[in-house]
């Protein structure tokens, strides 16, 4: 913390500016994958899209959650193995999936049929993962009307 605040310090800004530590996203990523030895951790690029963090998580081993091509080839570039990108926009367009398959992606999420209809005659012999609705009452934010499938 104390870098970022001699970073600030040190410039000026002329407007409101964000400052990431890469440092810190390493460590939060090595303190996860600890907890969860046996996970594969895919981080979401939307979250944070930056290069340097991009490029940083590649190192570490981290798996990716695009939810677009633009995603995807922000993974691509920043050096992500496309068997290590997930394509996580459960609404693709044939082109985006038939792009994301040429690629060498093959893993897809899915919350409705049509979807995985689109996948298996775009994205042959690929892996897929379902998003399901889920009663999220304590949830200080929950989402359990906006993602996923029902259980039927």
């Amino acid at each position: 913390m104390n870098r970022l605040l001699n970073y600030a310090k040190a410039h000026n800004f002329e407007r409101p500016t964000l400052l990431l530590d890469v440092d810190k996203v390493e460590e939060n990523y090595k303190k996860l994958t600890k907890g969860m030895p046996t996970a594969h951790v895919h981080y979401a690029v939307k979250a944070n899209p930056q290069k340097e963090i991009l490029e940083r998580l590649v190192s570490l081993g981290s798996r990716f959650d695009a939810a677009s091509m633009g995603e995807i080839v922000m993974c691509i570039n920043a050096g992500a193995a496309p068997e290590h990108i997930s394509f996580g926009n459960t609404v693709k367009r044939v082109q985006d999936i038939q792009y994301a398959y040429a690629t060498g992606i093959r893993l897809f999420a899915v919350d409705a049929d049509e979807e995985v209809v689109k996948k298996a005659q775009h994205a042959p012999g690929s892996d897929v993962f379902v998003r399901m609705l889920v009663e999220s009452t304590e949830a200080e934010w929950p989402l359990s009307k906006k993602f996923g499938c029902d259980t039927d």
